[in-house]
């Protein structure tokens, strides 16, 4: 998902209401024009969808891959990240957090809210079912 050779567009695909890339705000929903001409938006998350990918391998079969979500608050106090579940699972295994020093080898589960810590980046996937 992360090394596709096509930029994402943030279009809809093939007609229906998920896009391969969407901005979220804090409540899980799509960003408003009104909030990205904002200047004090502090805290945002990017949901990229590799379900929708539309490469292919060079055996020519459809590359799938996971749905990933990167949120990243560059405010100096923790903020509540509702996280989106329209299209998705409800369930989120952390991969990354740089307001952590390690992240256990097991399965660390979000299931709705995650708490970003202050200046830093968090990195989830979702988990299918």
């Amino acid at each position: 998902m992360l090394h596709k050779r096509r930029y994402f567009k943030g279009r809809k695909i093939f007609g229906i209401d998920i896009r391969d890339i969407r901005w979220l705000n804090t409540d899980g929903n799509d960003m408003s024009e009104g909030e990205w001409s904002t200047n004090f938006i502090r805290c945002m998350g990017m949901l990229l969808n590799g379900e929708l990918m539309t490469e292919v391998d060079e055996r020519g079969e459809v590359i799938k891959d996971d749905i990933l979500l990167l949120i990243v608050n560059s405010y100096w106090e923790p903020i509540y990240f509702t996280l989106p579940h329209e299209d998705v699972s409800n369930q989120w295994e952390l991969l990354v957090d740089t307001s952590r020093e390690n992240i256990a080898n097991d399965y660390d589960e979000v299931l709705d809210v995650y708490e970003i810590q202050s200046r830093s980046l968090v990195l989830l996937r979702n988990v299918k079912y």
